[in-house]
C-alpha cells in the first residue's frame, strides 16, 4: 500500500493501480467522494466474478455508497462512516441493520 488513509489504499488493493492512476487520493466522505473516473475502475472482484468466482466483501467500504458497492461482489456485509465498536449499524447485501456485538467479531463472522 502506498498511502496511510483507508480508502486509497484499499483503491491501490482492489485495482491493481497506484493513487495516481485511480484518483482516490485521500479518504472517501460524502463532503469528499471519490471521483467521478473511479467508477469506471475495474475492480478484482470485477474480474474474479465473471470468471465464475462468488466474490464477498466484509468490512469497512469508504470507496462509494457502503450500502451497495456494486463491482462484483455477489455478497456485502460493510459498515459505514462513524461505525460505533459495539452494536453497529450494517447493511447485509444492501439492507441496513442493527446488530448486537462488537464490530470485528461481526465483520470476521459475516466474511467466513
Amino acid at each position: 500500500m502506498q498511502c496511510p488513509a483507508g480508502s486509497p489504499s484499499r483503491a491501490t488493493l482492489l485495482t491493481g493501480r497506484t493513487t495516481m492512476q485511480h484518483g482516490v487520493a485521500d479518504q472517501v466522505t460524502e463532503a469528499t467522494p471519490a471521483p467521478a473516473s473511479f467508477n469506471n475502475e475495474t475492480l478484482l472482484s470485477d474480474l474474479l466474478s465473471v470468471r465464475g468466482y462468488n466474490c464477498g466483501y466484509a468490512g469497512l467500504w469508504d470507496l462509494s455508497d457502503y450500502r451497495k458497492p456494486g463491482y462484483g461482489f455477489d455478497f456485502t456485509y460493510t459498515v459505514g462512516p462513524g461505525v460505533t465498536y459495539r452494536d453497529p449499524n450494517v447493511s447485509r447485501n444492501g439492507a441496513e441493520t442493527s446488530e448486537k456485538g462488537y464490530v470485528t467479531e461481526l465483520i470476521t463472522k459475516a466474511g467466513v
